[in-house]
């Protein structure tokens, strides 16, 4: 069965995205499928990205016959925190764009609707912030009232803990129904997913499981990413037919199989950097398996910035010299590539400015070369890693289980602040 939400497609009613209808009409639903003929009462869910947020929703009400989740790629744990923002700033890319290719879609008024088709959603960054009646939003009012909800309360409160947008606050209330948490290193939901799963699995009995791959959103069944290659062990290539099923006839028909492991993920790295025939660098990388996240073995290492653009596992010597740049907000650094919307070109990509992407400009250098962009980087990382050199970025492909990670929010077209 596939439901559509409220104001979507065939549905009727007004849409408000992660609007809390989505959690009380799931509830129904689920209820209801479980009372049609030839039912054995046990109801299952699934779907990536929007349909995983509204499994979320109705997994938060505990529905009396669901009995397992398949969430790919979405279930966000707070709105807030990653999709709607990224620690509070706004994914403008994301969200904008998105609001827009669906009006296209969905604008009731065929001559409104052709003259959507002509404007460039891009154009439209530069006009923030965009105001109620005075942008093509206006011609779905729903759509509009739903965008400007979001982009204003920049601030977590009381919007950010709705039920559509917040799951990290309902945990103990929710379902306790065995679920698989799928999510990529290039997708948005990456922190939710992950978030998720620890959140759940620490209260309920049921099987969590979390399998990550090499993906962007909505790209189980690809073995690459952006402008590289992790190899064809990467894919999942029956992801949207034998592997839900398998999920499904072992959670409600109770058929052998095997168990999952508790955590799958695609460790990247040892690939020996050739271009294969579409041009993406080859970065490899293996399958592992662990009881728990993050896996054993891995030592979270703080590391500090060091004068001279170093980067390193020591506090630097002789205090903390500044650095200074100037930030021009008409000149925004570009987003390219990452955990981003895949309106955006989400997935790895070489750091050098390219046409076709905002923010861009000839003559399109690397991102490291503006004046607004300061680089600190390590030594090289010893004998269990090897260099990847990729049009004057080095890139570190590790042989082990040793990641190390650096979040920097630096203003740019695929976050506002």
């Amino acid at each position: 069965m596939v439901q559509d939400t409220r104001g979507r497609y065939r549905s009727q009613g007004v849409f408000s995205k992660y609007y809390a209808c989505d959690t009380t009409d799931g509830f129904d639903a689920v209820e209801w499928a479980a009372r049609l003929p030839g039912s054995n009462g046990r109801v299952g869910m699934w779907g990536t990205s929007y349909a995983a947020h509204t499994q979320a929703g109705a997994a938060k009400l505990a529905p009396p016959h669901l009995r397992a989740l398949l969430l790919n790629m979405g279930g966000m744990a707070s709105g807030w925190d990653h999709s709607v923002g990224q620690g509070g700033a706004f994914e403008l890319g994301r969200q904008l764009t998105w609001a827009w290719e669906e009006i296209v879609l969905g604008c009731p008024d065929p001559v409104a609707r052709a003259q959507l088709a002509r404007e460039q959603v891009a154009d439209w960054y530069s006009a923030l912030p965009l105001r109620k009646g005075l942008s093509p939003l206006a011609a779905v009012p729903e759509f509009e009232a739903y965008y400007l909800a979001e982009a204003t309360p920049a601030d977590f409160g009381p919007f950010w803990r709705g039920p559509g947008l917040d799951w990290e606050d309902r945990y103990a209330g929710t379902a306790d129904v065995p679920m698989l948490h799928v999510g990529g290193w290039y997708d948005t939901y990456l922190r939710g997913t992950i978030g998720n799963f620890t959140g759940l699995a620490a209260l309920k009995r049921s099987p969590m499981r979390l399998l990550i791959g090499p993906w962007t959103h909505h790209g189980n069944a690809s073995s690459h990413a952006g402008e590289v290659e992790f190899g064809p062990a990467a894919a999942i290539p029956d992801f949207d037919s034998g592997f839900h099923l398998a999920w499904f006839d072992r959670r409600l028909k109770d058929r052998p199989g095997g168990d999952d492991p508790v955590v799958r993920y695609f460790l990247m790295g040892t690939g020996d950097g050739h271009r294969d025939q579409a041009g993406r660098l080859f970065h490899g990388g293996e399958w592992r398996q662990a009881g728990r996240w993050p896996p054993p073995g891995v030592r979270p290492t703080r590391f500090y910035l060091q004068p001279g653009g170093g980067l390193a596992p020591r506090p630097p010597a002789g205090g903390a010299p500044s650095v200074t740049y100037t930030f021009d907000p008409a000149h925004p650094v570009p987003t390219l590539g990452g955990g981003v919307s895949h309106r955006l070109r989400d997935g790895a990509y070489d750091q050098r400015e390219r046409p076709g992407l905002p923010g861009c400009r000839p003559p399109y250098l690397p991102l490291r070369a503006r004046a607004d962009v300061l680089v600190f980087q390590t030594e090289p990382l010893g004998a269990n890693r090897r260099q990847v050199a990729v049009d004057n970025t080095v890139h570190h492909s590790p042989r082990r289980p040793s990641h190390i990670l650096l979040p920097i929010l630096a203003p740019g077209f695929g976050h506002t602040r």
